[in-house]
């Protein structure tokens, strides 16, 4: 039993944030911000959208296409102006295939077979009609113009080959071409950081920032002086480096398809945090606090991060959801305590996720109110946010502490990448 509360204790050093510490990791992410927009070495990219403010008065027909880090989705969108929008129909595909055995994000993936794919779904989506399409595009992009992106590199672990440095638009307007379907034409490339911002923003919300906390992690906001205007600026802040990286972030790092790249997303999203769950009870089990019997936590992202969200509700007294997930995945019979051990790993590595967020939070509303009296409203979408028990609270209650005189919050925005997809077509339409 002392060994077990050794464990604990170790692992609530390792995976607890203080109030200092969170404070330090949001100044340094504020500078991060600075650094970036003045051209300086930094690791937040601070992206260009050349997308303004929507007013709420767009109106229009748009097709949006949003692809991801684990679906492909088409949308039609309606814009009824007056800050109101419908999705009229949707349908999704999953990148990986398992009937098949297609999976879109393999290096053994081309980038033509990718495209032509995705021309493929448009054309079953939109068999008839001429339509302005959209595009959400949630990987790290270099923005020429609205409808110019270029590819940087590839995050959460997609390596489909031949698209980095090449022209996102031109690859899909090309797959397009070669597949008859010239009446459908891609106007605009938005990351989806920014389509949460420009959905919340388009329905009137008065919002500052948009955030995605699901599969993957990123921040966009609204920066006044940009470019030679006010200007969204996708900052990539999945990139950061919070610096409180533990021995289990190391090892997920290194195994990682790009290591020392995107570390706060490794720390913070769902791609991730089942992946650190399982190295954690690795090492319990190596330390005989755990003793597995099961071959599966063994295998690499065979811990999915939707099932945290059970352990993590589970409030009765003998842990009995927790008990049947030890015994149904890991093979493992458990007392009372071992499966306190088990949530306990859970709550701290969620709770460190929503933590670090809203560090990213509060370094962006440090740099937009550096006097801090300003109401603020950030719009978050992801499943993390939206789903994880407490996760939400845990940003919020960290934010009220450290904002002391300003009124910050933050809101749930349904569907940004396909909303915010077609927001940014009418915007771009409109310049035409």
């Amino acid at each position: 039993m002392n060994e077990m509360f050794r464990a604990i204790a170790t692992l609530y050093g390792q995976f607890s944030i203080s109030a200092a510490e969170l404070d330090a990791v949001a100044d340094r992410f504020a500078v991060e911000m600075e650094s970036g927009l003045m051209g300086l070495p930094s690791r937040l990219k601070m992206l260009p959208s050349f997308i303004d403010a929507p007013s709420g008065q767009e109106t229009g027909e748009y097709l949006a296409l949003d692809f991801g880090g684990t679906n492909l989705r088409l949308l039609a969108v309606l814009l009824e102006g007056n800050r109101k929008a419908r999705v009229l129909r949707q349908k999704s595909w999953p990148l990986h295939d398992p009937e098949s055995g297609v999976d879109l994000a393999a290096s053994s993936m081309s980038g033509d077979a990718l495209f032509d794919s995705i021309a493929s779904a448009i054309g079953e989506f939109a068999p008839t009609g001429e339509w302005q399409l959209g595009h959400t595009f949630s990987f790290p992009c270099r923005q020429v113009t609205a409808n110019k992106a270029e590819l940087i590199r590839w995050t959460k672990e997609v390596r489909t080959a031949g698209v980095e440095g090449k022209d996102i638009t031109s690859l899909l307007t090309d797959a397009l071409a070669s597949r008859g379907l010239n009446r459908i034409k891609p106007v605009v490339v938005i990351n989806d950081t920014v389509g949460a911002y420009l959905t919340a923003a388009y329905a009137g919300e008065g919002v500052v920032a948009g955030a995605i906390c699901g599969t993957g992690h990123n921040v966009a906001y609204l920066e006044p002086e940009a470019h030679g205007g006010r200007m969204v600026i996708n900052m990539e802040s999945g990139n950061f480096d919070p610096g409180m990286g533990t021995a289990f972030d190391a090892a997920l790092d290194k195994s990682s398809e790009k290591p020392g790249e995107q570390l706060l997303e490794k720390q913070v999203s769902g791609r991730y945090l089942g992946e650190l769950f399982r190295l954690v009870l690795i090492s319990l089990s190596n330390a005989k606090i755990l003793q597995f019997n099961s071959d599966r936590i063994s295998q690499p992202y065979s811990l999915p991060t939707e099932m945290m969200s059970s352990l993590l509700t589970d409030e009765s007294s003998a842990l009995l959801r927790i008990g049947d997930f030890c015994r149904d995945l890991l093979e493992l019979e458990t007392a009372l305590a071992e499966r306190r051990v088990v949530k306990t790993t859970a709550v701290l590595i969620v709770t460190r996720s929503a933590r670090l967020t809203a560090a990213a939070l509060l370094g962006v509303l440090r740099r937009l109110d550096p006097s801090m009296t300003a109401r603020q409203m950030i719009a978050v979408d992801g499943s993390l946010y939206e789903r994880m028990p407490g996760y939400r609270e845990t940003i919020e209650r960290a934010l009220v502490r450290h904002l002391p005189l300003a009124a910050a919050r933050t809101c749930l925005v349904k569907d940004g990448s396909g909303i915010g997809a077609a927001v940014a077509a009418a915007i771009s339409s409109s310049r035409r």
